[in-house]
């Protein structure tokens, strides 16, 4: 019953627009034409009757399955659009409602806390290091120069400079050093007018 109901559906709005596009387009039972045809009997036993002759149920039924099939992607990229205008709005909303976690810098430099990890400058320990070049040779971009002098047997230490402006702090100078003389620590304001002041020769950190 739901079958036929449906089809009887369709084939009415098929006709309330035929009517208006070509007037001469009528139904009636199929038994009065004499004819058998399938799809009228899933009709409740009503087909086209087109004098003209070129229009049968079946163009009818694709004609409005595809009307539907508009209407109902018309319809969806409507609710889709919704649902994605939705999602945004939901996170900006609960973006605007959480805590604040902006940082007020500068005004901050005498509260301010930093995270273990932060690579701010590079510190050296003279009396640990042993001028072994390692920190130098692992360096990407040879921001570290090493000079030593050997005596009684052992390098000794003369010069340690660091190019503040070729450093990328990739931090491995940091983690092949034998002895752990190299740190970070967290002064990071390094802005200088001359670049002949972004190499530095590190001295003992205390």
């Amino acid at each position: 019953m739901d079958l036929v109901y449906g089809q009887n559906v369709l084939l009415c709005l098929y006709f309330a627009v035929g009517q208006v596009v070509v007037p001469e387009i009528a139904y009636r039972p199929a038994t009065q034409l004499g004819v058998e045809n399938t799809y009228a009997h899933l009709a409740n036993q009503y087909i086209v009757d087109d004098p003209f002759g070129n229009i049968q149920f079946e163009s009818v039924m694709n004609f409005v399955i595809n009307i539907l099939r508009t209407i109902l992607k018309y319809i969806t990229d409507i609710i889709v659009g919704i649902w994605h205008l939705g999602q945004g709005m939901y996170v900006s909303m609960r973006n605007f409602a959480r805590r604040k976690v902006t940082e007020q810098y500068p005004e901050n430099r005498g509260t301010k806390q930093y995270f273990e990890r932060t690579r701010g400058h590079l510190t050296l320990d003279s009396g640990k290091c042993i001028a072994c070049s390692l920190c130098s040779m692992q360096c990407p971009n040879g921001s570290i120069e090493v000079t030593a002098h050997a005596e009684d047997g052992k390098k000794q230490l003369d010069a340690y400079r660091w190019k503040l402006g070729q450093c990328t702090f990739c931090s491995l100078c940091v983690g092949v050093c034998p002895v752990k003389a190299l740190g970070w620590k967290y002064d990071f304001e390094d802005a200088v007018f001359n670049k002949a002041s972004l190499v530095e020769e590190l001295k003992i950190d205390n």
